[in-house]
C-alpha cells in the first residue's frame, strides 16, 4: 500500500479484509470512481479497541479520532485511505434502523428497489380505499395517529399494518406519506 510502505507497519487481518474487498470486487464497477471519493456519508469515528483499516489493512493509531467510518456499509478505513476506496458502496441493512430518518437514497440502495417501501405500501392503501375522498392531501390526520404509522414503519417495516381496521381515517396515512 503506498500510504504506509515507507513505514513498514505489519499488515494484520490481510485475510479478513481481503474477503471483504473481494466481495465488492466480483460486483460490476464504474470505471470512473476508482480514484473519487466516497459518496457515502464518511464521519470521523473514535474506535474502541484496536482495530485495523479494512482497505490497506494497517492498524488503526491513536486513541481518538483514528479513522473514518461509512454510514451505509460501516467501511472502517483511515483518512488517508478514504480517499481511494471506490464510491459504489452497498449499504447494510443492519445499520439501517428506521424508515423515516435514514437517507432516501440509502433506503432505496439497501433494499434494491426504485421507490421507497414506505410510498409503495401508502400508496396502494390510498388507491384501494381514498380514490373517492375529497381534500385527499389537503387535509391532515391527527397528530398522534400520523405518528403512530411512522413508529409501525419504523418497527415493523414492509409489514406494517395501515389498513382500514386499525386506521379507518384515510387522511393519516396521506399525512403519513406527506412526511415521507
Amino acid at each position: 500500500n503506498p500510504i504506509y510502505e515507507h513505514i513498514g507497519y505489519a499488515t494484520l487481518l490481510r485475510e479478513k479484509v481481503s474477503r471483504r474487498l473481494s466481495r465488492s470486487k466480483n460486483e460490476p464497477r464504474k470505471t470512473n470512481v476508482t480514484h473519487e471519493e466516497h459518496t457515502a456519508v464518511e464521519k470521523v469515528h473514535t474506535f474502541r479497541g484496536p482495530h485495523w483499516c479494512e482497505y490497506c489493512a494497517n492498524f488503526m493509531w491513536g486513541l481518538i479520532a483514528q479513522g473514518v467510518r461509512c454510514s451505509d456499509c460501516g467501511l472502517n478505513v483511515h483518512k488517508q485511505c478514504s480517499k481511494h476506496v471506490p464510491n459504489d458502496c452497498q449499504p447494510d441493512l443492519k445499520r439501517i434502523k428506521k424508515v423515516y430518518c435514514c437517507d432516501l437514497t440509502t433506503l432505496v440502495k439497501a433494499h434494491n428497489t426504485q421507490r421507497p417501501m414506505v410510498v409503495d405500501i401508502c400508496i396502494r392503501e390510498i388507491e384501494a380505499r381514498g380514490l373517492k375522498s375529497e381534500g385527499l392531501y389537503r387535509v391532515s390526520g391527527f397528530t398522534e395517529h400520523i405518528e403512530d404509522v411512522k413508529m409501525a414503519f419504523d418497527r415493523d417495516g414492509e409489514k406494517a399494518d395501515i389498513s382500514a381496521n386499525v386506521y379507518p381515517d384515510i387522511n393519516i396515512i396521506t399525512g403519513a406519506l406527506k412526511l415521507y
